[in-house]
């Protein structure tokens, strides 16, 4: 069974949705680029000693999750940007090869 993609609105409202995905993950890299900075700066500058070595560690280790979960939002506006485009041009195709239909 074939599948059926129904925008009455049009593209636009998601679209909207992509948006505001693609900014989520724009703050989300951020945020979590802030918060390493602060403790690469600020928070290595009053804390010293191995215990500031051992959570500056740690956060280092997570860093790769943080990356990924950016990395992951990003790939899901842009999968589903382009699913919606691809949508558009089918229907756009469609709709000029019927204007072509001679009867």
């Amino acid at each position: 069974m074939a599948s059926t993609i129904n925008l009455p609105d049009g593209p636009d409202p998601v679209l909207g949705v992509v948006k505001n995905i693609e900014k989520f993950a724009d703050d989300f890299q951020r945020e979590y680029s802030a918060l390493y900075d602060l403790v690469a700066g600020e928070l290595a500058n009053n804390w010293k000693g191995s215990d500031y070595d051992s959570f500056k560690s740690k956060m280092d280790e997570e860093k790769i999750h943080f990356d990924s979960m950016y990395d992951v939002i990003v790939e899901y506006h842009r999968n589903l940007r382009n699913a919606i485009y691809a949508h558009v041009g089918r229907k756009a195709d469609s709709e000029n090869k019927a204007s072509e239909i001679e009867f």
